[in-house]
């Protein structure tokens, strides 16, 4: 297709369908992005700056969120900062990737590392925190 035929084929789309495409993750990824086929519980993305490590989590996050397969989803980062800054409200985080971002509901955000914690403490909010899915940027 020419840069004119693309030019003319996105001027006829309506600004929904536009929307939709330029949400369309399939469409914008690169195959290093996806996770992995199979059966695995860690998916380790080695990257640079730029690569879009922090895209493709939030897109994995999206995905498992939309299709029930995840209803608890864990985002985990060094600072709490990093967490809201970054994976919440950065560019490429789970509020941006959204076209559905009204229906999102952030639960509880934690910070702990002020706080050293007992061992005690540290077993009970292992038990306590119960997710379906986790990521970390």
């Amino acid at each position: 297709m020419t840069v004119d035929q693309r030019l003319t084929f996105l001027n006829s789309l309506s600004d929904d369908h536009l929307q939709m495409l330029a949400h369309d993750w399939a469409l914008w990824a690169r195959d290093q992005q996806w996770p992995p086929q199979g059966q695995w519980r860690v998916w380790l993305m080695v990257a640079g700056r730029g690569f879009g490590k922090t895209r493709a989590g939030a897109e994995w996050v999206r995905m498992k969120a939309s299709c029930g397969k995840a209803g608890r989803i864990a985002l985990v980062g060094e600072t709490f900062h990093d967490v809201r800054q970054v994976m919440i409200e950065g560019a490429s985080g789970v509020l941006a990737i959204s076209p559905e971002a009204d229906g999102l509901y952030i639960d509880v955000l934690l910070d702990f590392s002020a706080t050293p914690l007992s061992q005690s403490a540290q077993y009970q909010l292992k038990r306590r925190l119960v997710v379906d899915a986790t990521t970390f940027d």
